[in-house]
Parts: structure tokens; sequence; C-alpha cells
């Protein structure tokens, strides 16, 4: 199962457009405050740790708070960005490894369909 979460103010609003165009088929989960991904780990997390994917549609804050929720319970999921933030410094990092000029919603979800998981080292 596949949940996605998404930032409905990142993108001028484009965020909740991407998800009903791309992603329904995922749960949706969409933020309502700061910190809410904290919550709804804490309220959710059994489900959570049943997960196969989180897509995180939302800028450099909402991958932020999902990995440090991941990290705080110990939890292995593979995650994929797809950017609709001012700046996407992550996803810029990303597609720079990947030798991609200029990130976009296509790549990221390039990179789901691809199903091609890649750890990477995070300092705590």
């Amino acid at each position: 199962m596949s949940l996605c979460i998404v930032n409905p103010v990142s993108g001028n609003g484009k965020s909740m457009k991407i998800y009903k165009k791309y992603l329904k088929h995922t749960r949706l989960f969409r933020t309502e405050y700061h910190n809410h991904i904290y919550d709804y780990f804490l309220d959710n997390l059994e489900k959570i740790k049943k997960l196969n994917v989180i897509i995180s549609v939302g800028g450099d804050g909402n991958i932020h708070q999902i990995i440090n929720c991941l990290i705080r319970h110990k939890i292995d999921i593979p995650i994929v960005q797809v950017p609709t933030g001012s700046g996407n410094g992550l996803f810029h990092s990303l597609c720079y490894e990947r030798n991609l000029i200029k990130p976009n919603i296509g790549d990221a979800l390039r990179m789901l369909d691809e199903k091609k998981a890649k750890k990477m080292d995070i300092m705590k």
C-alpha cells in the first residue's frame, strides 16, 4: 500500500492538482497545520509500518518531516518526493546525481514507477 502525504499549500495549491491527476490511486494524507506529519505518524504508526512507499508531494519541509519521523520510529520505507515547494533542495540534489538538468514532476513520477530505491546517508 502507498501513502501520499500532500502539503496543499505548497506550490500555490498545485500539490492537490498533482495528487488528483497522477496519484489518486494512493491513500491520501493532507497536512493541515505546521508539523501535522509528526502527529499523523504518532496516531497511525502501525498502519505506516505496513506501507510499501511514502510519496511526499510538497517541498523540503514535507520531506524533512517524513524523514525525521521514519528515523525517530525506526521505520525503513522507501520515500519519493514530488517537488512542489519553492526551493526543493533535496530533489535538486537527487536530480543532479542522476545527471538531470531541471527537476520536474515527470522525473519524480518516473523515479516512482522505476521502483529503484537508493539508500541515502542521514546524519543525526
